[in-house]
């Protein structure tokens, strides 16, 4: 399985030198994937193999059984052993050179056993960094590739064993994740590829009412309108189910290395694809971005906030409206991030320039938006009960038949129970935001199949109100709480299992910036108690500490319609009351909880909880 004539090394931090093989300068790739998706890798790899006359197709992959390709450990298991096996082969068949030396085998054993490598802080080298000059490397062997039936001459053969494509891992997730896109792990499906019926509706139930359908409408950016505005808007970006980004109305995903973000990470361009257009036929260039970021950062427009935006110093529209370049005050680096799917898609300047824009979000257009670029048109708007969208014949894709499907009916739904009744009568084809305490209910229906999304993009918190200065000012009181919540606790209770601890505010979804190795705070009740001892915060005959006046009662507040959150409130309540704080819990409907308590910030005084008051939020 893996006498094949490329060597993959995974490794981490700057002594790359010393996972090279023993081989001529010109016959290793350097590749850095600390700072990079899976999509550039994958061409990075590709421009290596091809240099030396072989592309990815080429290498045969022998099929896995199911149970290799379900079970992670397997495939791990399976990656160390092969590695083992190539060690040994490189040692025994390369006429007595060696192939790779023995410390990269090892470090790529440990890390694919689950133990996470050592942190370094280093700066990410270009791609395909040339090796230097004084590096001592002998000459490459030349050798014939084994159990091939076609013979190649000499030196191809020895570019080929002796090439080495090295990336720079940021953790061995990706890594794995990477080798498995690759073809090195991994079945090769021969099942036949299901051909898409064009026509139909689909009609989805969505738990939540949007409040805005424009992008970046709302004030407090959620989920709610986020499929609508994918199917209404054509971003700049967009993201797939594995986090990975790709080009929407954009050309190509800004790199440093294709000269779309500047070495510095200050500059950055966007190439658009000419001669697309709005729904209304009027086109869609670089002007309606240069628009857009503008009229999102006008504290009138009244939408969600973007901090990247407030680092753009400038804006370049190249002359043929079909680029444009943002110069920012410092490095950024999610400054990519805030183009990608529809949420964050463009507007359409001529459309929204001649309206005043403390007035776009409350025209009609907020909810019944006319001009649009998505594969999908607003066809009708029945705000509280339904949008539907129907095919865009102007959608840049539609010369290839997209979208195939004529139809979407979104039905909004604030009831869990509705989202059942309706998947047991059959009359929806897909509901998502699910109950997790009705999962056996949704596991008995027939007719769906229950899905759990492999990555997540989203995370639960708890957000503190620095207005409330005991909060703000008793780093110690922060520190206890992330100790006493017992979070193993929260996933089996209130997340019946459906949930995963994440202790950063990248999930999973996020390439780059997730860090699937970043450590979680030890749930210890004990040392929490023991840290509010040593701060002088004293139990009272309530059970509730205070120091100097200031008592550790806080409001607590959620919104109403999940009901996980309530159950995860009540094991919390109990936690803190476990080390001396007290929560005061008030939860309020999700129109009331983010347009107006949260934005008012008004926090409870130092002595107490005080009702209505906003100390600590969950969402």
């Amino acid at each position: 399985m893996y006498q094949r004539p490329v060597c993959g090394v995974w490794i981490e931090g700057e002594h790359w030198q010393e996972c090279l093989p023993k081989s001529s300068l010109e016959l290793a790739a350097l590749i850095d994937a600390r700072e990079r998706d899976d999509s550039f890798v994958l061409e990075e790899i590709t421009t290596a193999l091809e240099r030396v006359g072989l592309a990815p197709h080429d290498v045969d992959v022998p099929a896995k059984t199911e149970q290799e390709v379900q079970a992670p450990t397997v495939q791990h298991h399976t990656l160390s052993q092969g590695l083992q096996a190539f060690r040994k082969e490189a040692r025994d068949d390369v006429y007595g050179h060696e192939s790779l030396t023995e410390e990269p085998a090892a470090a790529l054993e440990e890390a694919t056993d689950g133990t996470p490598p050592p942190r370094q802080t280093v700066s990410p080298p270009a791609a395909a960094t040339p090796l230097p000059a004084d590096l001592p490397l002998p000459a490459a062997p030349t050798m014939p590739v084994r159990q091939r039936t076609t013979r190649l001459p000499a030196v191809t053969t020895g570019l080929l064993i002796g090439l080495a494509v090295l990336v720079i891992a940021g953790g061995i997730v990706g890594s794995l994740s990477l080798l498995s896109h690759f073809g090195v792990i991994g079945p090769r499906s021969s099942a036949t590829p299901v051909s898409p019926v064009r026509g139909g509706t689909w009609t989805d139930d969505f738990f939540g009412e949007p409040d805005s359908l424009i992008p970046n409408g709302s004030p407090m950016q959620v989920n709610y309108s986020t499929m609508v505005d994918q199917a209404l808007y054509l971003p700049l970006f967009f993201g797939d189910a594995q986090g990975v980004i790709h080009t929407g109305a954009a050309t190509e995903v800004p790199t440093v290395q294709n000269g779309g973000i500047s070495v510095n990470y200050k500059t950055w361009t966007f190439h658009l694809r000419p001669h697309l257009v709005w729904s209304d036929g009027k086109p869609y260039d670089a002007r309606d971005v240069d628009f857009t970021w503008q009229l999102w950062r006008n504290p009138k427009f009244g939408g969600g906030s973007i901090p990247g935006l407030n680092l753009i110093t400038r804006s370049e529209v190249s002359a043929d409206n079909l680029s444009i370049s943002f110069h920012l005050k410092q490095a950024y680096a999610p400054f990519l991030s805030y183009w990608v799917d529809g949420l964050y898609a463009p507007l359409p300047a001529h459309h929204f320039s001649a309206m005043a824009p403390e007035q776009i979000l409350k025209s009609p257009e907020n909810e019944n938006p006319k001009v649009t670029s998505g594969p999908f048109l607003m066809s009708e708007s029945v705000p509280g009960d339904h949008y539907t969208v129907v095919r865009n014949p102007r959608y840049y894709r539609a010369g290839e038949g997209l979208p195939y499907l004529d139809k979407v009916v979104f039905h909004i739904v604030l009831d869990q129970d509705i989202i059942l009744k309706d998947l047991q009568t059959a009359i929806i084809t897909s509901a998502w935001f699910l109950d997790v305490r009705k999962v056996q209910q949704y596991q008995r229906l027939k007719d769906y199949t229950l899905i759990a999304s492999p990555t997540s993009s989203t995370f639960e918190a708890l957000y503190f109100n620095f207005h409330n200065q005991v909060l703000a000012s008793h780093l110690e009181v922060r520190q206890v709480m992330a100790m006493a919540i017992d979070q193993q606790a929260l996933i089996k209770v209130a997340r019946h299992g459906f949930a995963s601890p994440l202790c950063t505010d990248h999930p999973s979804a996020y390439h780059p910036g997730y860090a699937p190795f970043s450590s979680c705070p030890v749930y210890d009740p004990a040392t929490a108690n023991q840290l509010l001892d040593d701060n002088g915060w004293v139990r009272g005959a309530d059970g509730v500490r205070a120091r100097g006046g200031q008592r550790l009662e806080f409001e607590y507040s959620t919104n109403i319609g999940q009901p996980w959150r309530v159950d995860g409130e009540a094991i919390i309540q109990h936690n803190l009351r476990e080390i001396g704080i007290k929560l005061d819990i008030q939860n309020y409907h999700y129109d009331v909880f983010f347009n107006s308590f949260l934005p008012q910030g008004k926090a409870s005084p130092p002595t107490g909880a005080v009702a209505g008051r906003y100390d600590i939020a969950e969402f």
